[in-house]
């Protein structure tokens, strides 16, 4: 807005109303904010304004406002709700406990309070008490979409992937029209054996089309010059001690400055020594996080950003929203996400030969563009962790073991690995994940096993840890089990990195392919079998041959880096030429259109 009439107060908060009503956040937030100027005491001003901020993505911003509201009235318990939604979108769940507490202590029978406080409750990992009050919430309200949406992610979060799809499909049967609820199934559907490639890409669709209709996007001003230096911009909430930034560090450091200049928006909600560590990678760092996705795309297209790319998907800390609004002449999505983002607006997927092989194009909205070695390049971490004695030689037995997410050890998968045992005598294994840090994870997947006569002390479960206590348990382990149908990634290369071999299964989809990605470009593609019989086939052969175990481990980690995975300038320049051909191609659309 560049200019607000002289109205009164009524009048400037009936017009901020109207444009609320009719989804103009940004013009309703503005009037809510000159309403404040001449009454600042307006507790319904201070709220809506809170609650409009909530709608603009700027959490921060609509605390404030909404602690304001209640210093002036306490006795509001809308007030303390939509503070609790505000304070635990940045983490803050101690403080959201309590605001949602004060909200059912004044409306005791709100299902929303049960459902938003068993949400916190549940991110906290108090898995009992979040179940109990989501609960209540749906014998409240069996309708209530957003409680049986909760009650999935609780499920989701003890790694009950099948209980988790009940209730993302009640959600979705309670209210249709929902978003999240498609977003969620699709993700649930990446661990489901039954599952495939298609239900994937058609739960993530039908996400998409259930958006609000986005603003048509202005024509892009960028110079369609087609050698010219590009500008790339690269979009993440995982610029920080996360997997993205150890698959992202090398990459930026070696980027040809001659040929691109790169621009880093950070969505982290908390910045550390990582952070600290790329910022001077990039020739512009922009924080985003206190931005709301409109404000964040002006600043894209102010930037001439030529080529953006998302780092992020939809995981924590995307902004997916912020590529609908179109702010770069070519959209592309890597190494964040492991499947479609479902928006049209996105042009591309960097992907390689393996995970996205010929044919599956149709599971995709976005054309997959193919690197011509993995779509990964591994940045060795600079930590004292050596490379053990193979763990065999000196205990006498064989040690199989994972450090995949617990989510991943389906039934199946559980099966499999218990015949392993049973197959190779006195054989253990070792699974580290961070869902082990909740006891009653770690006892329904003890349960499991032991339904195969697999006995407990054959077992070790074992927490969350830092990165260097993570690395260091491959020196417990000879041989590392890959699980299926959805594989690991940065679990597979660390492995690699201490030594330690991985068996994998081929998968029907993105998430089993990874594997295959890894161990195919470092040299390893015998590693990667077709079924079950040649997995149990592979990792019992290797139990047999510890003097070639031994061999590899002493090897591997040089081996590994010294491979295209770990050649960061190589793979960089596959990178730049895959955005030069992108580029490229819009020019020559572009001059075809004139």
């Amino acid at each position: 807005m560049t200019s607000t009439p002289p109205w009164s107060v009524n009048e400037t908060l009936r017009a901020a109303s109207a444009h609320a009503h009719a989804g103009n956040a940004t013009e309703a937030l503005a009037l809510f904010e000159r309403a404040l100027e001449t009454n600042p005491n307006n507790a319904d001003a201070l709220f809506n304004l809170g609650t409009l901020a909530l709608q603009l993505d700027q959490p921060e911003r609509a605390a404030k406002h909404l602690r304001k509201a209640i210093e002036r009235n306490r006795n509001v318990a809308e007030y303390h709700l939509h503070l609790s939604v505000a304070l635990s979108s940045v983490g803050q769940y101690e403080e959201a406990a309590v605001a949602a507490r004060l909200a059912l202590k004044l409306k005791p029978r709100s299902a929303e309070a049960h459902c938003k406080l068993g949400y916190i409750l549940g991110e906290q990992g108090k898995f009992g008490d979040a179940t109990r009050h989501i609960q209540r919430a749906i014998a409240i309200n069996p309708k209530l979409a957003a409680a049986h949406q909760a009650l999935g992610t609780i499920h989701h979060l003890q790694c009950r992937v099948n209980d988790a799809m009940t209730s993302f499909r009640t959600a979705v049967m309670c209210d249709p029209e929902a978003a999240e609820p498609y977003l969620a199934i699709a993700k649930c559907l990446n661990y489901l054996p039954s599952a495939n490639p298609a239900l994937i890409a058609d739960a993530t669709h039908r996400w998409a089309r259930l958006l609000k209709r986005s603003p048509e996007h202005p024509a892009h001003a960028n110079e369609p010059a087609p050698n010219r230096k590009l500008r790339i911009g690269y979009v993440s909430g995982d610029f920080r001690r996360h997997p993205v930034a150890w698959f992202m560090e090398s990459v930026l450091r070696t980027h040809n400055r001659g040929a691109v200049e790169i621009f880093c928006y950070s969505n982290n909600r908390k910045d550390d020594a990582t952070t600290e560590r790329l910022k001077p990678l990039a020739d512009v760092w922009r924080p985003v996080g206190a931005l709301d996705d409109r404000e964040m795309a002006a600043l894209v297209r102010a930037d001439a950003i030529d080529i953006l790319v998302d780092l992020s998907g939809h995981t924590v800390g995307g902004r997916l929203m912020v590529f609908r609004a179109k702010p770069a002449p070519i959209q592309c999505t890597w190494l964040g996400y492991y499947a479609t983002t479902g928006l049209p607006e996105i042009d591309y997927i960097i992907a390689d030969r393996f995970i996205i092989p010929a044919g599956d194009e149709r599971h995709y909205s976005e054309a997959p563009w193919r690197l011509p070695d993995s779509y990964l390049c591994f940045t060795p971490p600079d930590l004292p962790v050596a490379v053990g004695q193979l763990p065999a030689q000196r205990n006498g037995f064989v040690t199989f073991g994972s450090c995949s997410n617990i989510m991943k050890v389906n039934l199946g998968v559980v099966a499999v690995w218990s015949r392993l045992l049973h197959a190779v005598a006195n054989s253990r294994l070792i699974l580290r994940s961070h869902a082990l840090t909740n006891a009653g994870t770690g006892d329904e997947l003890m349960r499991h096993f032991l339904a195969h006569d697999i006995a407990a002390d054959r077992i070790t479960l074992l927490p969350a840890a830092e990165r260097a206590e993570l690395l260091a348990t491959y020196n417990e382990i000879d041989i590392a089990l890959d699980p299926f149908p959805y594989g690991g990634g940065t679990t597979t290369v660390e492995s690699l990195w201490m030594g330690v071999p991985v068996v994998t299964m081929r998968g029907d989809r993105f998430t089993g392919r990874v594997s295959e990605s890894i161990l195919s470009t470092a040299g390893l593609p015998e590693l990667v079998v077709a079924d079950e019989a040649a997995y149990l086939g592979k990792a019992i052969a290797l139990s047999q041959n510890p003097t070639y175990l031994a061999e590899l481990r002493a090897g591997l980690r040089d081996r590994l880096e010294r491979s295209p995975m770990c050649d960061a300038s190589r793979f960089t320049g596959h990178l730049e030429e895959a955005y030069r051909g992108m580029w490229r191609n819009w020019c020559a659309a572009r001059e075809t259109a004139a």
